[in-house]
């Protein structure tokens, strides 16, 4: 489906024809392409391969209220970023598959005090990005991170067990 956008769907069920061929292209550079409201929502057997360089959005957002949603058999190539869960309760995502993302998150789970997200079931998930972003090279490969050093764009540095990729340069503060 060329050109596709969804946006503020509310207790929708969406299925592909099987086996993943039934593909959504995401033809706006920046915007999300399906943006789920509500509850119960539900997509898959599906592929999203966007038809133009995508530079924003996500191929996959579930907004702030969804609980009991999920999306089972989803393939998401070239696309900026994965799957976003916003304030969400009992979300399932199964047989995902994430390739070539250009952005930094390929599943982004979070809440807040106010928003509470819990209960998020990951089964099947594979993908070979988006880390490390930008092809960083042995130089930036820091260690330890640590107080009141400066960090280039793409640096990589190793935070209690983590490792994490600077997204914006700066000095982290001591």
């Amino acid at each position: 489906m060329e050109g596709f956008c969804l946006t503020k769907l509310d207790s929708p069920s969406a299925k592909g024809s099987g086996e993943k061929v039934t593909v959504i292209a995401q033809s706006n550079a920046s915007s999300d392409t399906i943006v789920f409201d509500g509850q119960f929502n539900h997509i898959r057997d599906l592929s999203f391969r966007p038809s133009v360089f995508r530079t924003g959005g996500y191929a996959l957002k579930f907004n702030t209220g969804q609980f009991g949603g999920g999306a089972n058999d989803i393939f998401i190539e070239y696309d900026y970023n994965g799957i976003y869960c916003l304030s969400c309760t009992s979300v399932e995502l199964f047989a995902i598959e994430l390739r070539y993302l250009t952005g930094i998150y390929g599943i982004y789970y979070a809440g807040s005090v106010s928003e509470a997200a819990s209960k998020l079931v990951v089964r099947d998930a594979i993908g070979d990005n988006p880390w490390p972003n930008g092809s960083p090279t042995f130089s930036q490969m820091k260690g330890n991170i640590a107080n009141t050093t400066a960090y280039s764009l793409h640096d990589i540095v190793i935070s209690s067990g983590w490792l994490w990729q600077c997204t914006t340069a700066g000095t982290t503060s001591g």
